[in-house]
């Protein structure tokens, strides 16, 4: 009797550590998309202060500014989906190995969710869109 409810305490312990981990996993996932989603503004606004000329050029022949406005939020989402893409790529793959390399000895499968992967591929287009693009560096204001 004593020896089983040791067995329980040390698995119920042992399940306190793995989750304590997938939290501390978790957090370190929020931290890193929120580093990605400002790496995407910072290229974003270094686009827009290096094109100012071009852009004002794009206004002088008659781009509109809400034109001007959806063509950078397109490029927005273009590089938010590349990332996505590629993080994607990268991660499943060195995930994939990671897990082979640590199962080796049971024969584990991995199993990749494409309802998963289909729905962070829409979260990260729908971080890349700016969400007001009135904000941005206007061309004629850089000179």
């Amino acid at each position: 009797m004593l020896a089983s409810l040791l067995n329980l305490v040390t698995a119920l312990l042992v399940l306190t550590v793995i989750i304590a981990l997938l939290n501390l996993v978790t957090a370190l996932l929020v931290l890193t998309v929120i580093i990605a989603l400002l790496g995407i503004v910072n290229t974003l606004a270094l686009s827009v202060v290096e094109r100012t000329r071009e852009l004002g050029l794009l206004r002088a022949i008659g781009m509109r500014r809400g034109q001007l406005a959806q063509m950078i939020a397109a490029e927005s989402v273009i590089i938010a989906i590349i990332g996505a893409v590629l993080g994607t790529a990268l991660g499943l793959g060195l995930g994939a190995a990671l897990a082979d390399a640590f199962t080796r000895a049971q024969q584990a499968t991995v199993v990749i969710s494409p309802g998963q992967i289909i729905a962070y591929m829409v979260a990260a287009a729908l971080a890349g869109w700016p969400r007001s693009p009135r904000h941005g560096v206007r061309p004629g204001s850089m000179s």
